[in-house]
């Protein structure tokens, strides 16, 4: 699944794509490194070298951990929303 639809549905505000790195930022207040010499390496490369393992085991990892916790997000309602604005 995408994590940027997952967003759209679980927090308030417009749709729009985000980056594995800015979604870390938000949800875990901590920074993902994304170095560029590894993240636009030769990832057809035969044999990948130990640091695109490391990068791409972390994007893994961080993947699956954002995905649990925006799923355990209750589903955001607008309509409840709007409900609630119009009773106060």
């Amino acid at each position: 699944m995408d994590l940027s639809i997952l967003v759209s549905i679980k927090l308030a505000g417009p749709p729009k794509r985000w980056s594995l790195a800015s979604l870390t930022q938000m949800i875990t207040c901590k920074e993902l490194p994304k170095p560029s010499n590894i993240r636009m390496g030769n990832w057809e490369a035969d044999v990948l070298t130990k640091q695109q393992l490391q990068y791409a085991a972390t994007d893994a990892y961080i993947s699956w951990y954002l995905y649990e916790a925006l799923q355990s997000l209750p589903d955001y309602n607008a309509e409840a929303e709007i409900e609630s604005v119009k009773v106060s």
